[in-house]
């Protein structure tokens, strides 16, 4: 979730938790308002129900409307303290919820380290390093490190913190985060566009595969040799400035 959503998210449910307790306090609040914004925390909640069931507001599942809640309500508790300790803690759980979110992504997503034009010219610039003094499978293993940090980062910051379960494997990750950069070949898609799409699918393949082939962390079959790390590495610069760019293309445009 975007700040913005989360943001809206939290205004809504404490909103219906203010309308709640005053209904539950001798208040008379609109029957109106209940219901708009019933419906819209309703919608988050059958859009993502798995995930929320456990921790959404059983008040606003259970009621339609304000005199559905109010019959429950009079008989279960006679002070206005109780009731009003027992309608915070049914929206304590989702109110952590949307808070734990706003904080994660404020400390993933304001440094942005990672999605930065310096992180990538630094982790190039090791590279090339290590190609100078003859180290060619550990340039391809620094290339392949960044491709797969930036993915991670994009990742991260598209879903509220949350961190990609695509076990190692490069292809995977990318097909995670295709579609959130609007990067998935269609058929509306320019001909000549879908061609650069899939040359950087081909890239991704290459990196991962010769990685594995001639990388340090795994058993070479083969010596790579100083052109093979080279091309690694820069094609490693262009598919990661790429995503990066893109990423701080739809991020304006969602602003």
């Amino acid at each position: 979730m975007t700040e913005k959503e989360i943001s809206d998210k939290n205004n809504t449910l404490i909103s219906l938790q203010s309308i709640l307790i005053s209904r539950a306090t001798g208040g008379v609040p609109a029957h109106a308002d209940y219901q708009v914004l019933r419906g819209i925390a309703m919608r988050w909640y059958y859009k993502h129900e798995t995930q929320l069931s456990s921790i959404f507001p059983t008040l606003i599942l259970n009621h339609r409307d304000l005199n559905s809640f109010w019959s429950e309500m009079k008989h279960k508790f006679q002070s206005y303290q109780e009731r009003r300790q027992y309608i915070y803690a049914n929206f304590d759980p989702i109110l952590k919820f949307l808070e734990k979110q706003k904080y994660n992504r404020i400390s993933i997503i304001t440094p942005r380290i990672v999605l930065s034009n310096n992180y990538i010219l630094d982790l190039i610039k090791k590279a090339h390093n290590r190609i100078s003094q003859g180290d060619n499978e550990g340039a391809i293993t620094v290339a392949r490190t960044l491709v797969e940090n930036i993915q991670v980062e994009i990742y991260k910051n598209l879903h509220g913190g949350e961190f990609p379960d695509y076990k190692g494997d490069l292809i995977t990750l990318y097909g995670m985060i295709k579609k959130d950069l609007n990067l998935s070949i269609d058929k509306k898609m320019d001909e000549r566009f879908k061609l650069i799409l899939s040359g950087l699918n081909s890239i991704l393949n290459g990196i991962a595969n010769l990685r594995n082939a001639m990388g340090d962390s795994h058993a070479r079959k083969i010596m790579p040799s100083a052109h093979h790390a080279r091309l690694a590495v820069n094609c490693a610069f262009t598919f990661s400035q790429f995503l990066c760019d893109t990423f701080e293309y739809q991020k304006k445009g969602s602003l």
